[in-house]
């Protein structure tokens, strides 16, 4: 969700320069703008799914291309998240949150996702599709619940 918001802005902040432009030309410009937004969209969509495919090959410069080509395209609305980093899977193996939603616990075959919910929790999703809520307790820790609400475990951030 906070990717199609910062399209938008980023899409209509260019409108606002365009008042020395007569009406129809910056309507034009406003038009092109948004098709272009458009097409970076599913663009960054789809390197995002063949980067998933190579991380899960075990291909990870190619993924990192990836990574950087998809940097270039969409900025990054999750650069400043306090909670990116590695954490300490209090049942066990460490949980890495990596920014643009990329989840990865070292008991995971493949990637999982997260994102923040509107109350500022984590919601996580593992690789099997088993979705946890991770509420945080301070900037160094925080209660994982699995869908029953139940504490499944903690997390501490690896120092």
């Amino acid at each position: 969700m906070k990717i199609n918001h910062l399209l938008l802005l980023i899409t209509f902040l260019p409108s606002l320069a365009l008042a020395d432009l007569p009406a129809e030309a910056a309507a034009l410009r406003a038009k092109r703008d948004a098709k272009v937004a458009e097409i970076d969209r599913v663009y960054a969509a789809e390197l995002e799914k063949l980067q998933k495919r190579l991380m899960q090959a075990g291909n990870l410069k190619a993924a990192n291309e990836i990574e950087t080509e998809i940097a270039r395209v969409v900025p990054n609305p999750f650069k400043e998240d306090p909670e990116i980093g590695v954490w300490k899977w209090g049942s066990g193996g460490t949980l890495t949150i990596k920014d643009r939603g990329i989840a990865i616990h070292s008991k995971w075959n493949s990637p999982g996702k997260w994102k923040k919910n509107s109350k500022g929790e984590i919601d996580l999703e593992s690789d099997t599709g088993i979705r946890f809520t991770i509420s945080m307790e301070s900037e160094d820790s925080g209660v994982v619940k699995g869908l029953d609400g139940k504490a499944a475990t903690t997390i501490r951030r690896s120092k």
